[in-house]
């Protein structure tokens, strides 16, 4: 009888120690432990405007994801494929920025300097080139990183349009 008694017991604190409650975690613990981390991005831009976004080069993909991240912190997105139609775009719309590959960047900065619209170019360049990113920061300013975070971009597209609004930072003086 002992030995029934004692593995009843043994069961019995066994399942209140696997069934039972756990030790408290501290602050922010639950979160982590919930969902494997906090990712944590702003929700909207602090300004937001009217974006051209020329894609000759760019894969569907990347268009999606830069389109979907610009949108969904309130900017105003379009997308066009061919030249002919940047230029009726720009012609007929005011833009505030005008983003694309940077081998179309000549061509589309050629563009704009032809039109009345202040839209300041903005070249994107494949993430894993930190050459080529830095050298089209230089000669434009700004540039975003395809495929890159989101918030990244965002950021990016928000100072542009600051320096935009401000007259703040031209090509020529970011260094």
């Amino acid at each position: 009888m002992a030995m029934k008694t004692r593995g009843l017991v043994t069961l019995t604190v066994g399942l209140v120690v696997v069934l039972g409650p756990s030790p408290a975690a501290a602050c922010g613990d639950k979160i982590v432990d919930i969902s494997q981390g906090v990712l944590l991005q702003r929700a909207a831009a602090v300004r937001t405007g009217k974006v051209l976004l020329y894609v000759s080069h760019a894969s569907a993909k990347t268009v999606g994801k830069l389109r979907s991240s610009l949108s969904r912190v309130g900017n105003r997105v379009e997308v066009v494929d061919d030249l002919a139609t940047l230029e009726r775009y720009l012609r007929s719309t005011s833009y505030d920025v005008v983003i694309t590959a940077l081998p179309d960047a000549e061509v589309v900065a050629g563009i704009l300097g032809d039109q009345p619209s202040s839209a300041r170019l903005i070249p994107f360049v494949d993430h894993s080139n930190e050459a080529k990113l830095d050298a089209a920061r230089r000669a434009y300013g700004f540039a975003l990183s395809v495929p890159g975070r989101a918030n990244d971009q965002i950021l990016t597209i928000d100072a542009a349009l600051k320096a935009t609004a401000t007259g703040a930072i031209t090509p020529a003086s970011d260094s």
